[in-house]
């Protein structure tokens, strides 16, 4: 018996070194393919903006930061970068708005995509530029903390309403607002969204009976026009 378990012993500490030999090989082929990733998404990304070598140097290292100083990897950066070139971002505005697009993808649990999708989409409803990312982020990210429904529900609710509210001059704050409280007033938000979009539309075109309804409480269409009153916080 002691002879068995002492070749037993033997065996496994010859064992030992190919072991680490395997270990270290796995380790390496993962960190090989996690290089080929990463170099595979830049490629894309690169194919997608038309980038010269200079910006490309600048998609890269934007995604090797983030993937430093987020809980995302340089890849999933660079998924974030590509989502926002496919929607239309040259390589600044990508680059600019890769940071707000991988926070709100933590604080809304957004995939990339989507956060991507809804940072860049909600920028363009508004008018605004790719420096308001930020504050298109907090907006989303506040009104669905105070709403009966998410981030991703906020982003619902805009792509509903969002050309009319900015056509109507309501601001991203303003709309959020109204959002917020038809959600907490039991409406879904693709229907708050789409609910707003239809208040907005019946006031900036009133029918005749609307009209004979407004001068029955003594007013006029320009007594409710958001053109020239201020819509309520």
């Amino acid at each position: 018996a002691n002879g068995t378990k002492t070749a037993m012993q033997g065996l496994q500490a010859a064992m030992l070194p190919l072991i680490a030999v395997v270990a270290s090989f796995q380790t390496f082929k993962q960190a090989v393919n996690v290089i080929q990733d990463f170099e595979s998404t830049m490629l894309e990304v690169k194919a997608v903006t038309k980038a010269s070598s200079t910006e490309f140097t600048a998609l890269s290292a934007a995604a090797r930061k983030m993937g430093a100083e987020t809980r995302y990897s340089a890849s999933e950066s660079g998924q974030a970068l590509l989502a926002l070139a496919k929607i239309g971002f040259d390589t600044s505005q990508a680059i600019e708005a890769l940071p707000t697009t991988l926070n709100l993808a933590i604080a809304g649990m957004l995939g990339i995509e989507q956060s991507a999708e809804t940072v860049a989409i909600t920028l363009k409803q508004f008018g605004l530029e790719v420096d308001q990312s930020t504050r298109v982020a907090d907006v989303l990210v506040t009104a669905a903390n105070a709403a009966a429904t998410s981030v991703a529900g906020m982003s619902s609710a805009f792509a509903n309403v969002g050309p009319v509210a900015k056509s109507a001059g309501l601001s991203l704050e303003s709309t959020a607002a109204a959002i917020e409280v038809l959600t907490n007033a039991g409406l879904s938000a693709d229907m708050a969204g789409t609910s707003l979009k239809n208040i907005l539309l019946g006031l900036s075109a009133p029918t005749d009976t609307a009209k004979a309804a407004l001068e029955s409480l003594g007013l006029t269409v320009e007594d409710i026009s958001l053109k020239t009153n201020t819509f309520p916080q």
